[in-house]
């Protein structure tokens, strides 16, 4: 399984050090450790790491920390004199972590007496160190600048840094990244899952590994921004998750035990922690604006069949009504039908356009909406359906999940494209949707034509009724 976003591997990347590692854990390499070894162990001509920063995003379950480990101890073991400095978001969970790498190598060399293992390990609180005996280190610290003062590193390891505190980021790369500097083949592996906010340690440098910036590498097992790890009647996506957790194809974990983590957490706690995706937030953009603009098209008449809907801004200030459908291949097609300032307009306009083509109106069954779906049903003749938060939740993917597989076109509408550029995420429970009040611009276009084209998807094509009349014999 290769993972959603990897840096580019040199060929010939030698994995010795790796199987290494591998020998002392009694554990094998698996596929994702193959990938973290080959970034972690690229270099340039001169032998010096081609990536001088690698981040490492694993989903839980997937031996993320094993992986690394491995790799760590075989470059302890070949190369004399190697220093290593780990840490994670507390000192007492680094030194946690420590702990199982010495209790694994005394699992190795169970039955040998301590002199006559290779390695010596000091365990005091505070001052811990594994030594090897070509004279490697590694020594886990608390994550505090004071901590690496005066010292020196070949391997800097952030564990869990995803959950080391945002503010605590600056003041450590401050503080331990200059431990580097007298060591020309040093390096940092920045590991984890996502946190509670796109910041810190681990996101910006997922971010520069996903940029391709000179000297940041990357191992990113992730579903991203645009797709939902459960289904639309909220169960867990399993077909997705096996896309994306490496630890259920190579046998680390089984599909039964996500089910059990799954009904044990919120969906947005096990899409962070078992599928890669960090929470949305006012930075998130619900739109990637790159394949937006892709989907412009000129305007084309409405088909036959389409789906029609309506949204109210929060505060009355405007309204607007889309139209959406979807050609013979599968290609969405969203278009404003009218958007206007103010509501006291929208329920003749959303009648009269049911009433001529014969079409009920949707519309999201919170707040402002409920105004004009009245004033319409009072009218007669047209039916207006009220969108539950399933509903909302599953429409907003839909419109999306098309954008994302490049089968969303629109006419470059002013108002939408601006709703689009300004949309930002709201989560809640049971789902994401469309921000009213986070998002920059009005979004009630984006609203509205998202409902549209679930009103087409929701509402099966009429086929002519062929009657067949029996015949004598």
């Amino acid at each position: 399984m290769r993972p959603a976003h990897v840096s580019k591997i040199p060929r010939g990347v030698d994995l010795e050090e790796a199987y290494i590692g591998a020998e002392l854990l009694s554990f094998d390499l698996k596929p994702q450790g193959v990938f973290i070894a080959q970034v972690a162990q690229a270099c340039k001509k001169d032998g010096k790491p081609l990536y001088r920063q690698l981040a490492v995003q694993v989903p839980r379950r997937a031996a993320k920390t094993t992986s690394t480990t491995m790799l760590a101890l075989g470059r302890m073991v070949s190369r004399p004199g190697y220093k290593i400095i780990s840490t994670a978001q507390t000192g007492d969970i680094a030194r946690r972590m420590w702990r199982e790498v010495v209790q694994m190598l005394d699992q190795k060399y169970v039955g040998m007496e301590d002199e006559d293992r290779p390695y010596k390990a000091r365990v005091a609180n505070g001052t811990e160190e594994l030594r090897w005996s070509n004279g490697s280190t590694w020594r886990p610290v608390t994550p505090s600048p004071l901590s690496y003062r005066s010292q020196a590193a070949d391997l800097l390891i952030f564990e869990e840094a995803g959950h080391i505190a945002p503010e605590l980021a600056a003041d450590l790369r401050a503080g331990a990244f200059p431990t580097m500097d007298t060591r020309p083949g040093a390096q940092v592996w920045i590991i984890g899952t996502p946190g509670r906010a796109r910041a810190g340690l681990l996101w910006d440098a997922l971010v520069a590994g996903r940029e391709g910036r000179s000297g940041y590498g990357l191992v990113d097992y992730t579903i991203g921004d645009d797709q939902l790890i459960t289904n639309e009647d909220g169960t867990l996506n399993e077909k997705l998750l096996r896309k994306v957790h490496p630890g259920i194809s190579s046998g680390l974990t089984t599909m039964e035990v996500m089910r059990e983590r799954f009904a044990g957490m919120s969906p947005f706690d096990f899409a962070a922690e078992y599928a890669g995706q960090w929470p949305a937030d006012g930075t998130t953009s619900a739109i990637d604006m790159e394949a937006w603009n892709a989907g412009a098209v000129p305007q084309v008449p409405l088909p036959e069949r389409f789906g029609v809907a309506y949204d109210v801004a929060p505060d009355s200030s405007s309204a607007a009504v889309c139209a959406a459908w979807r050609d013979e291949e599968g290609v969405a097609y969203i278009g404003i039908l009218e958007h206007r300032q103010g509501v006291s307009w929208l329920a003749r306009t959303v009648h009269g356009i049911g009433k001529k083509h014969h079409l009920p109106i949707r519309y999201d069954g919170i707040g402002a909406n409920h105004g004009p779906a009245t004033e319409v049903d009072r009218m007669r003749g047209v039916k207006v359906i009220s969108s539950p938060a399933r509903d909302m939740q599953g429409a907003t993917q839909a419109l999306v999940s098309a954008l994302a597989d490049g089968k969303l076109r629109h006419f470059d509408q002013g108002s939408l494209t601006s709703a689009a550029e300004g949309a930002a995420w709201r989560q809640s429970e049971g789902g994401r949707y469309f921000a009213r009040k986070a998002s920059a611009n009005d979004i009630a276009p984006l609203v509205a034509a998202s409902l549209a084209l679930w009103e087409f998807d929701q509402t099966p094509e009429r086929r002519p009724i062929t009657i067949r009349r029996a015949t004598s014999a």
